[in-house]
């Protein structure tokens, strides 16, 4: 990995809100496409565009292949970077890909 790449993912590690539960996005529902489904610990949730998601930010986008939020940094988070000697930054864009799509497909039989 380059050392770009390695900064990036290391200042992702340090914004993300400690409280927050990992997501899991399991697809735009199958009668409504403009709704994804995202998983938070043992809750599920179905989310559109413009929904809050506490601790993760607002959905910006519902697809087939991902779901992107804008989490917005609280002065404290900010501060907190500019502590540490990091770049401060406003808000983070976060891809949450399909877990389906990660997931390997199974061998076709001939």
């Amino acid at each position: 990995m380059t050392m770009r790449v390695l900064g990036v993912m290391m200042l992702l590690l340090i914004t993300v809100p400690a409280a927050a539960q990992p997501l899991h996005y399991w697809g735009p529902l199958s009668t409504d496409t403009a709704t994804g489904v995202i998983e938070a610990g043992s809750e599920v949730y179905s989310v559109r565009v413009g929904d809050v998601i506490p601790g993760h930010g607002t959905v910006r986008a519902v697809s087939d292949e991902e779901v992107v939020l804008v989490y917005t940094l609280s002065e404290a988070e900010k501060l907190d970077l500019s502590n540490r000697g990091q770049a401060v930054i406003d808000a983070r864009q976060v891809h949450i890909r399909n877990v389906h799509r990660l997931l390997p497909q199974p061998e076709r039989v001939r």
